[in-house]
């Protein structure tokens, strides 16, 4: 099992998420899911040696704050998306890397799929086996994301061969040499995706279920993230609502956001 980077958590999920498969983490915006989706991705420094890609395709203008919450929580100092341009079999920069910060504009579509992916492959290459996908709208609000996320469905689970002679075109089999050496198994690729609802109260989230199509449906773990009301505050709670082939609680758990991240 994956640690997600947050003990109890891991505890309500009987040992954290399971290797090779995706994960679904609904909240509203501001609810903590890129906490919990930068938690996740550090927690494979300790695991496998090696922390997760962060992939940002927010169309909003307002960022995410990765770089400053990755350097705050885990002096994870993340490498900006200009690196990716410049980028070659060997040198590893796409270990720890901000996918985008900017907006996906109008027919950027073509224009995209290149660079996402060298920053696939040369992430996985590296020994990367965590991707964290933040950003993504309710379905049917963004056309244009959906359409990066079903290429990126695909491509993830592409042989290593066949992603590397993609992403790197001509300079293919003049490295086929280093990526023979660098193969990695598309089996073992965990991917966390971090989306945001229109509901920001989790009794709504829990009330309206899961949908039988699209990630929630094809995901093996489930998520709800909201806040919960009594008379006197508001606070933040989680909800295991799928954890499909392994046992977790039924717990709906309170959580807090500090300047150390998550703590429940």
């Amino acid at each position: 099992m994956l640690s997600t980077g947050i003990a109890k958590l891991d505890r309500m999920l009987g040992g954290g998420f399971i290797p090779g498969t995706s994960v679904v983490v609904l909240g509203a915006t501001g609810i903590g899911k890129t906490h919990l989706g930068l938690a996740f991705a550090n927690a494979g420094l300790k695991q496998e040696g090696k922390r997760g890609a962060i992939l940002d395709l927010t169309l909003r203008g307002d960022s995410q704050r990765h770089r400053e919450y990755a350097q705050r929580l885990f002096n994870w100092e993340l490498e900006t998306p200009a690196e990716l341009e410049s980028f070659t079999l060997g040198d590893g920069r796409l270990l720890r890397l901000l996918a985008s910060e900017e907006a996906l504009p109008e027919g950027a579509l073509n224009r995209s799929l290149p660079r996402l992916l060298r920053f696939l492959y040369g992430s996985f290459a590296s020994g990367v086996k965590r991707l964290v996908v933040d950003g993504i709208e309710p379905l049917g609000t963004a056309p244009l994301q959906e359409e990066v996320l079903a290429y990126l469905q695909r491509m993830v689970r592409k042989s290593y061969d066949w992603l590397a002679r993609e992403a790197l075109r001509e300079r293919f089999f003049a490295s086929r040499e280093l990526v023979a050496e660098r193969s990695y198994d598309a089996s073992e690729i965990t991917i966390v995706y971090l989306v945001t609802t229109q509901e920001s109260l989790l009794s709504e989230l829990m009330k309206r279920g899961l949908s039988s199509s699209g990630m929630e449906a094809n995901a093996t773990t489930v998520i709800l993230m909201g806040r919960v009301m009594d008379s006197k505050s508001v606070r933040r709670a989680l909800y295991v609502a799928k954890h499909r082939g392994a046992e977790c609680s039924d717990e709906i758990a309170e959580f807090r956001i500090t300047d150390r991240g998550i703590e429940m």
